[in-house]
């Protein structure tokens, strides 16, 4: 009996051992392989006619380099062109942190343009679009709700936008809203992102990203569309002065987006759903890229804009009249 103890003893110091040296091997070896894996270039750029061509180059980390705040991904020394129906222009003048620009340069719809980086030790990336046909906003209606919360009295606002789709093309929309309110210092207002919201019965038209509105003309092309959307008062911004009226500016945005870039939003609005990829209960997402030999999105964008205002009067207790 007690050689067959001292037998399973040594053959259990035996597998020990065994186990030690061959996770140490992994190690070793993981630690190689992750050193060797490439840092790729990143590209972010969405171009539009109403503004000149910006673009925004950078690498990825690799797992072991040093993340600080001292040593940001930008990459300053490339050389970047531009193409117009795959006929070089010019190369773009580099501004700062990994910015490069053509000041005086305004793309044109329908012209399919290709934006080339080139940087030494990194493979060269390239990425093209096209700038979509424009969709205008025919009409926005708007009512509001009072109501109260734990947060006190507030409102909640109905939206309905009429849009004609162009027949015969695959158009990609975003709706887009902001608004101009007090920010808590005396007479002073800024621009703050609004999230908008569709009713229920129309969800199984829109992708389903949380506060935005992303949808293509699958079931609509070429359509007189209308649809309802809400949107809520910012918390507090017009309770901060309760002495004279408050006027809150609401702009809405029709933007009608080329396929990539549609394609790069859906999945940015996924991830933040899912907190920015920190729930480890939540499927991984991948962040749409068109980017050849790298990452990041060339896109582009026409939008149509219009305001409404809205004034709001609120009693001297806080209450609203």
């Amino acid at each position: 009996m007690k050689i067959k103890q001292k037998q399973m003893k040594r053959i259990f110091c035996y597998l020990l051992i065994f186990i030690v040296f061959f996770f140490q091997g992994c190690i070793k070896t993981l630690n190689e392989d992750l050193k060797a894996k490439e840092s790729k270039l990143v590209l972010n750029s969405v171009i539009s006619p109403d503004s000149t061509i910006k673009v925004n180059l950078s690498r990825t980390f690799n797992i072991f380099d040093d993340e600080s705040a001292d040593n940001l991904p930008f990459v300053n020394n490339a050389s970047v062109g531009l193409y117009e129906n795959n006929s070089f222009l010019f190369s773009l003048n580099f501004l700062e942190n990994g910015y490069y620009e053509k000041a005086d340069f305004y793309p044109t719809k329908g012209k399919e343009y290709k934006v080339r980086a080139e940087v030494h030790s990194y493979k060269n990336i390239e990425a093209k679009t096209t700038i979509p046909s424009k969709v205008e906003i025919q009409k926005i209606d708007t009512i509001s709700v009072s109501y109260s919360d734990d947060y006190g009295d507030s409102r909640q606002y109905y939206g309905e936008i009429t849009y004609q789709d162009i027949s015969g093309e695959e158009n990609h929309y975003q709706l887009k809203c902001r608004v101009l309110a007090p920010n808590g210092n005396e007479g002073e207002k800024e621009w703050y992102d609004q999230s908008i919201w569709v009713e229920e019965s129309n969800e199984v038209l829109f992708d389903k990203t949380y506060g935005k509105l992303l949808w293509t003309d699958k079931y609509s092309d070429g359509k007189k569309i209308k649809f309802r959307f809400s949107f809520f008062e910012l918390y507090g911004s017009s309770r901060e002065t309760k002495e004279a009226n408050d006027t809150l500016s609401f702009e809405f945005s029709l933007m009608s987006v080329d396929k990539e870039y549609y394609l790069y939003l859906k999945t940015m609005a996924k991830y933040e759903e899912t907190s920015g990829g920190s729930d480890p209960f939540m499927e991984p997402v991948v962040i749409y890229s068109n980017v050849d030999e790298g990452y990041g999105v060339f896109g582009a964008y026409q939008q149509d804009t219009t305001s409404v205002f809205i004034i709001t009067q609120y009693s001297g207790d806080g209450g609203e009249e």
